[in-house]
């Protein structure tokens, strides 16, 4: 019988149909063909060990979060330690014991203080100031609908915002008049603004009262005076333990009393000590001290050098101390 040309393509695939349905239920697969190695697949691997004597520091007993997330940290100039958490804010002495706490309206998202009494709470768009028992002294004006604050420092006569939203720093006075932005593009021949992939954007003040703050994309520490001018700039994509890396590194940074600096990356999480210049030092804590994908890792530091880190994977606040 002769076959029209339509019934000739319907017996081709049918066959066809037959064939697949066969071979994914009812016939042996074939085993697998190894696939070559590939010579330049991403494996950092390598930079996740850290030789003994490059680590200079020791962990002490964490604080610990069994309910919630640590979200931010920070500390007053008597060692007052500051702990952001979802919706609240624990305070605890400066022997570490627990002092108190209140809830917050919203999530926080950073964390300033020198005294207790003048307690900075950074939301997305805006900042209010509370006293240690939880009373509301100011809530400062919106930053806008674009604002995401990631960063903030404060000192006797201004507070710094890192807004990741806008891609600035917002320069304060106590009670919150604005003075002016920092860090926008300008004809400076360092200036080149802010590179920030992620929101990670961090902020503090140096000890002679200028700004440092982190330039992510561009892999380095940026130091601003109050007038905005670019100062100077340290730092350099790599992933041995001199560089930062990754597309956006350091995400946070904090200073020591000794004017070392203190940083954190994602990615290949590990925590290093630089000098006042920028120079590589030390590590504290190498990428294997972390579980994998640990990101938000909020730093800050007392007057005795000790460090204090937001691990929100195990809910804890780590201290480490120079060995």
């Amino acid at each position: 019988m002769k076959m029209t040309r339509k019934q000739f393509m319907q017996t081709i695939l049918a066959g066809g149909l037959a064939l697949v349905v066969g071979k994914t239920t009812g016939c042996k697969a074939k085993q697998p063909v190894p696939q070559a190695e590939n010579p330049y697949a991403y494996n950092i691997d390598q930079f996740k060990k850290v030789k003994p004597s490059r680590i200079t520091h020791q962990e002490l007993n964490p604080i610990l979060f069994q309910d919630a997330l640590p979200k931010c940290v920070t500390l007053t100039k008597d060692d007052v330690l500051l702990v952001a958490t979802d919706k609240k804010l624990h305070i605890f002495n400066s022997d570490k014991t627990a002092s108190a706490s209140f809830a917050l309206k919203q999530q926080p998202h950073s964390l300033a203080a020198l005294t207790s009494e003048a307690i900075y709470v950074a939301y997305q768009d805006h900042i209010e100031v509370y006293t240690y028992k939880g009373k509301l002294k100011q809530t400062w004006n919106t930053l806008g609908e674009k604002a995401f604050i990631t960063g903030m420092a404060a000192n006797t006569s201004h507070v710094v915002v890192a807004d990741y939203g806008h891609k600035q720093l917002w320069l304060f006075d106590t009670q919150g008049r604005l003075k002016r932005f920092i860090g926008l593009k300008s004809g400076h021949r360092h200036a080149e603004g802010f590179k920030i992939p992620s929101p990670y954007f961090d902020v503090n003040f140096g000890a002679n009262g200028t700004i440092w703050a982190v330039n992510p994309g561009l892999h380095r520490l940026e130091n601003y005076a109050l007038d905005g001018t670019l100062k100077s700039y340290w730092g350099k994509p790599g992933m041995n333990l001199d560089g930062f890396a990754g597309c956006c590194n350091p995400t946070h940074f904090t200073l020591l009393p000794n004017g070392q600096f203190i940083t954190v990356e994602k990615g290949l999480v590990r925590i290093k000590v630089y000098t006042k210049t920028g120079a590589f030092s030390s590590v504290v804590a190498p990428p294997d001290a972390f579980q994998e994908g640990l990101t938000g890792v909020g730093l800050a530091t007392d007057s005795q050098g000790r460090i204090y880190v937001v691990d929100r994977f195990k809910k804890q606040v780590r201290i480490f101390v120079k060995k």
